[in-house]
């Protein structure tokens, strides 16, 4: 199998039946006149006889003068393409010792060649579906400004994590996370400034939580941190941990205005615990601590 565009010097030998080893050997095309004629024309070439047939005139000169003894007598060329500007020629060949090449060989060893085609091409084409679709549901549960996750991607977590809970008789918590004062930093900066600072505190809680732990962006300048096997202790302390990151961050520390002081609160909520049935509760939940953050001055954590 060879690889090689119409006009090419050069081709490149893939795969070879005779030698499995060969892998991305290179030769000159001037030497095999059969391959850059199937290239030039589209068509199946068939060389009945090396010693005999036109095409191959200056090449026995060559070999002549070069004193090479070629064991081969017939080949087949047979080009193909497939999608993506991926063209090349099957190459077969019998020795001295075996019989030509006929018409009948060349029409059978195309039909063989048109189906194993098709048959990458639509291999291919799956392929590409697949990546595509993965691509799609990426870009579905992935928060464009951030790259965290999205309040959609994350919900599909927390109900399994809820799940595995009960199952296990096991406990977990959500952490909502709201910046203080975000509208400042837009009205006196401007939301350029505001990108910036919100994909440094996607980044800072990326690399404050656990490998176990999820984050997402709730919208706007909220985000939600995902804590398997964590009960109220340790999810207060690690919502301790991340306001105390915020405050001491210089954000934005590429602006002219100078690094950025900022302040986050953050609300809450461990189930199992009453009155939480749902994802919706637990939302419900972690937000009313949140609220209570914001009430009591802000830049505080609160269950």
């Amino acid at each position: 199998m060879v690889l090689a565009r119409p006009g090419d010097t050069q081709a490149v030998v893939v795969a070879a039946f005779e030698n499995p080893g060969i892998q991305h050997l290179t030769v000159e095309l001037e030497r095999y006149p059969e391959i850059k004629a199937a290239l030039e024309s589209g068509q199946p070439v068939l060389v009945e006889d090396l010693d005999t047939h036109p095409l191959y005139n200056g090449v026995r000169e060559c070999w002549g003068s070069e004193g090479l003894e070629i064991p081969i007598r017939s080949v087949i060329a047979l080009p193909f393409s497939i999608d993506r500007g991926e063209y090349g020629v099957f190459l077969v060949r019998r020795t001295s010792d075996q019989e030509r090449f006929e018409a009948a060989d060349l029409e059978f060893a195309q039909a063989v060649v048109t189906a194993a085609v098709a048959v990458i091409q639509r291999a291919q084409m799956v392929e590409n579906t697949m990546a595509d679709n993965a691509r799609l549901e990426q870009l579905a549960q992935t928060d464009p400004l951030t790259q965290l996750l999205n309040r959609r991607a994350l919900t599909e977590r927390i109900t399994a994590e809820m799940e595995r809970a009960l199952r296990y008789d096991s406990t977990m918590a959500l952490l909502m996370v709201d910046l203080d004062h975000f509208k400042k930093v837009n009205d006196t900066y401007g939301h350029l400034v505001g990108d910036d600072v919100l994909r440094d505190v996607a980044q800072l809680l990326a690399t404050t939580i656990r490998a176990s732990d999820i984050v997402a962006r709730y919208g706007g300048e909220e985000f939600l941190v995902l804590l398997p096997e964590t009960d109220e202790v340790g999810a207060e302390s690690f919502a301790e941990r991340i306001r105390v990151a915020v405050e001491q961050h210089a954000f934005a520390r590429d602006t002219i205005f100078g690094p950025l002081g900022l302040t986050a609160s953050v609300g809450v909520a461990v189930f199992p615990a009453a009155r939480i049935e749902s994802v919706e509760d637990l939302f419900a939940r972690a937000d009313a601590a949140l609220y209570r953050a914001k009430a009591d001055g802000r830049n505080r954590v609160r269950l």
